[in-house]
């Protein structure tokens, strides 16, 4: 149940940037880039956070330069280096595109039902932390206790007192 969640919220995820015209590739890079200082980061250094070739961060990077997504800086004094850092526009987007996918991530778990997901998270939670091996299951909630039954002409209203009349006092114990 869980691993088709999260394949769900992935292609979820997935579909929220390419209706903003992202792949997970170049949203990642966005996102690497963006969280570097403002001085950018160098493509090498990218290449490697992103566990992909530099050739293909270098493709990456002129194509999302080329949108004014990133902007490409030469480094001082190694010139050799280009740094990459967002463009103002690049950040609105990375803004945009995580909140595309926070709206169509809620949207897909409000349309989950909770004992689909609630249940096996609990017995998960039991076998894993505590070592309990459990099955829960759903009750149908307890009927409510009848009511009190009370004697015909009886109101549940103790009687009052007369006016004047003493109260009674209680019996002694002899004590």
């Amino acid at each position: 149940m869980l691993r088709s969640g999260w394949r769900r919220a992935q292609a979820t995820m997935t579909r929220a940037l390419a209706d903003i015209g992202l792949s997970g590739l170049e949203y990642h890079l966005l996102l690497v880039v963006g969280a570097a200082t403002e001085t950018g980061i160098r493509q090498i250094d990218l290449a490697q956070e992103l566990s992909v070739p530099q050739g293909k961060v270098s493709v990456l990077a002129k194509e999302l330069g080329g949108r004014g997504l990133i902007e490409a800086l030469r480094s001082e004094p190694d010139r050799r280096y280009v740094r990459l850092r967002l463009s103002p526009a690049g950040r609105r987007l990375v803004q945009t595109a995580m909140r595309c996918q926070r709206e169509q991530l809620v949207a897909m778990i409000g349309q989950i039902p909770e004992d689909a997901v609630v249940l096996p998270m609990i017995e998960f939670v039991c076998r894993t932390y505590l070592g309990l091996d459990v099955a829960v299951t759903v009750r149908p909630p307890a009927a409510p206790p009848p009511a009190p039954v009370r004697p015909a002409g009886h109101s549940g209203v103790p009687p009052r007192r007369a006016r004047g009349a003493a109260a009674t006092p209680p019996a002694s114990t002899g004590r």
